[in-house]
């Protein structure tokens, strides 16, 4: 088909898209290019159709493929972030959105995008900056001052967690006064203006949280443990009886504002409200309260948010406050065994059976270590499995029994007990690990496969992981799903894999025009690497593109000089256009540059077979079978 055709269906195309008919533009912006290279902004509109279509997952590499031949395009990266954060990839959105600004896309559209990338991956400082950014270029864009807002709340609670209280309650006066005025807002704003030493203010805003949220006694609660603190008792005493709350006994006593504020340190821990239970222990820490119980508090909310060495400093201040209590010392060496001194784990609970810990309490921190300092699994098997007898659906235990059993030999029980620990503990790394060694060991590829993939949403960072499932993908034959773990892998900065790798697998999926764009990138830059040069002549060969192919491999063969491979690839190429002359040609070509290689000559046989010439086939063949076999050629009888 003549250029200006395609010139002619790619204005179809865009009329089409102008109507919106997405699915006509699609249909025939793949026919463009699937039929020429000329043309690689189809590739953009191709992928801007798909992505109107709803189809961000095939928009990606579309776009991909358009970068491959416009790597400075600030509207390619745009659209590339654009789907990837569609697809939820937040991470490789932003460093595709931030390439388009860079490059010059810099209106509100793409700040905008970058702020929701930003916000999603939980960096809420750097979305409001982006927000901002995008609402300075666009003041009159309702979506954006929404995303704003909320970027704002986040990053205020982020603020007052690190101890930024004044700017925090700062923030959330404005994010309530324009428009975000919720019950959640409220009592953050309370929280930010206690600690910035305003009472009165903080008691005003939990009562207007409260009068959104009459009904809610935790509210109520804590606007009666507010008021005690302000030296309310009257009021807080008010609070707590319209809360309608059970409160435990007081051993006969009156309620005092401290023992309120003690109890909600304990009722949040209770109710698996950990960051709640650990903010209000410190500050009762802060304030002097020495107690072991409040010292526990803290240390077992620091064990639920993963901070391991904080839990054990608090457990050891604990552990001095009372030395005879044998749970604390039981905590404190959990904590030890959790940052991997096992040493200091297993003197904890010795230290806790001296002080009358329960005998299972230290057989569990001794197994616990031994499974992972590298004990006999077979002689720890049995104790694990007695101890979670006694402790059901402890995932530590299950974490433990499943490791002896792996080790012993037993993958496929393993297996089932790994799965459990991962119900328990969702993003449990180390169990999703062995589950993709499970798989492995037990030869099922696909199975593997899907763990892989598993692992790589929550830990997509890990670059030696991700080389590992796309080594895999590649033996599987999986050519898509090996390039989508690449492209994937380098927007996280981890694909530890070469362009070549990513080449081969769009070739070997049939994705030649995005192959031959990469190989085009790889030869620029290594103009003698003959790798690049074989794969690009393939891809355009196979993409119909069978003219260019054959004159890139004339070019790069001379170009190369010494490699008998482009002369190779050109004769398959001239005797597959029946060109025998110059497939011949060719083939002499490469066994002079490489006259221990057979190839050339088996293929000279097949040549003169073709043409009826049977003698001088039988002599190139005989030929080629001495250097196989490393003996002279037979003579004939």
């Amino acid at each position: 088909m003549a250029k200006t055709s395609y010139a002619t269906l790619f204005n179809k195309a865009l009329e089409a898209g102008s109507r919106r008919d997405y699915a006509e533009a699609e249909t025939t912006l793949t026919r463009i290019v699937a039929e020429t290279d000329s043309m690689p902004e189809a590739w953009l509109y191709l992928g801007r159709a798909r992505h109107a279509l709803g189809d961000h997952e095939r928009a990606v590499p579309a776009f991909a493929a358009f970068l491959g031949y416009e790597p400075d395009s600030a509207a390619g990266w745009f659209f590339l972030g654009r789907s990837y954060l569609a697809i939820g990839r937040s991470r490789a959105a932003a460093h595709c959105l931030m390439k388009a600004i860079d490059k010059g896309r810099s209106g509100a559209d793409a700040w905008a995008l970058l702020g929701f990338a930003e916000l999603r991956q939980k960096r809420s400082a750097k979305a409001v900056a982006c927000l901002e950014r995008a609402i300075s270029l666009a003041p009159n864009d309702g979506r954006v001052y929404r995303a704003y807002l909320n970027a704002l709340y986040v990053h205020a609670i982020r603020s007052l967690a690190r101890g930024q209280a004044a700017e925090a309650a700062s923030m959330l006066g404005f994010v309530i006064d324009n428009g975000l005025d919720g019950p959640a807002q409220r009592l953050y704003r309370s929280r930010a203006l206690r600690a910035s030493g305003d009472d009165a203010s903080a008691v005003s805003e939990l009562e207007l949280a409260v009068r959104a949220e009459p009904d809610d006694p935790s509210l109520r609660l804590q606007l009666a443990a507010l008021r005690f603190s302000v030296g309310d008792a009257e009021g807080a005493m008010a609070e707590i009886e319209r809360s309608g709350a059970d409160l435990p006994e007081q051993r006969g006593a009156p309620w005092t504002a401290d023992a309120v504020d003690r109890w909600r340190v304990i009722v949040a821990l209770r109710d698996g409200d950990y960051r709640a239970a650990l903010k209000a222990a410190l500050e009762r820490i802060r304030r002097g309260d020495g107690d072991a119980a409040i010292r526990a508090v803290a240390a077992q909310a620091n064990m639920e948010l993963g901070r391991y060495d904080r839990a054990a400093a608090h457990y050891q201040r604990a552990v001095e406050a009372d030395p005879g209590a044998p749970d604390l010392r039981i905590g404190l060496a959990l904590a030890k065994y959790e940052l991997g001194d096992y040493q200091a784990a297993r003197a904890a609970a010795r230290a806790a059976a001296a002080r009358g810990a329960a005998r299972d309490d230290g057989l569990y921190v001794e197994l616990l270590c031994d499974v992972k300092s590298g004990a006999d699994p077979r002689a720890s098997l049995p104790t694990a499995q007695a101890l979670l007898r006694a402790r059901p659906g402890d995932p530590r235990l299950m974490m433990a029994l499943a490791e002896c059993l792996y080790k012993t030999g037993s993958a496929a029980l393993a297996d089932g007990w790994f799965a459990d620990v991962l119900r328990l503990w969702p993003s449990h790394e180390l169990a999703m690990l062995y589950r993709i060694s499970v798989a492995e060991s037990l030869g099922d590829d696909d199975d593997a496969l899907g763990r892989y993939g598993e692992y790589l949403a929550a830990y997509p960072d890990n670059a030696a992981v991700r080389k590992d499932y796309i080594d895999a993908l590649v033996a599987a034959g999986a050519w898509d799903r090996a390039a989508s773990a690449i492209e994937e892998g380098k927007a996280y900065g981890a694909a530890r894999a070469s362009d070549g790798v990513l080449a081969m697998c769009y070739r070997n999926s049939g994705r030649y025009r995005e192959a031959a764009a990469l190989y085009r990138a790889m030869l620029k830059s290594d103009p003698k690497n003959v790798e690049p040069l074989l794969g690009l002549a393939y891809s355009l060969y196979r993409s119909g593109a069978k003219a260019s192919a054959i004159e890139l491999l004339e070019r790069g063969g001379a170009f190369i000089g010494k490699s008998a491979e482009p002369f190779l690839a050109l004769g398959v190429l001239r005797a597959r256009q029946d060109d025998s002359e110059k497939a011949a040609a060719a083939f002499l070509r490469a066994s002079e540059l490489a006259p221990a290689d057979p190839r050339p000559l088996r293929n000279l046989a097949k040549l003169y077979a073709k043409a009826g010439v049977q003698s001088t086939a039988d002599h190139f063949n005989e030929r080629a079978e001495a250097l196989e076999t490393g003996g002279k050629p037979r003579k004939k009888r």
